[in-house]
């Protein structure tokens, strides 16, 4: 019997955290910003920065790119807001327009 009601306990509680991640990776967004990076110092200080940032999820930056890819939480930051981030520590920033935003926005080429 009292098997019965740990593991009735255990499902229950594995259920309940599974739902929670689920629904708290909703409001997720994610936005692409065109950097200037000159070196791998340049990176972690971008990356440092913005991830400790109140309402960014991760922040990853390609070298070769020189893309910074930002998961981020509208409802906390915007995309204005992270933009400013990294100019404020002194590097280029420019938003990413990918052709769904450009019919959204109407705002490309």
């Amino acid at each position: 019997m009292k098997t019965k009601m740990k593991t009735r306990i255990f499902i229950t509680a594995i259920f309940i955290f599974i739902a929670g991640v689920s629904f708290g990776q909703k409001n997720i967004s994610t936005v692409q910003i065109l950097t200037n990076p000159d070196c791998h110092s340049c990176k972690k200080k971008i990356e440092t920065e913005l991830v400790y940032t109140r309402g960014i999820r991760d922040a990853v930056l390609d070298m070769d790119k020189k893309i910074v890819t930002v998961k981020f939480k509208e409802k906390k930051i915007s995309k204005k807001e992270i933009v400013q981030i990294i100019l404020n520590l002194g590097y280029k920033a420019d938003i990413v327009q990918n052709k769904k935003d450009c019919k959204a926005e109407r705002s490309c080429n």
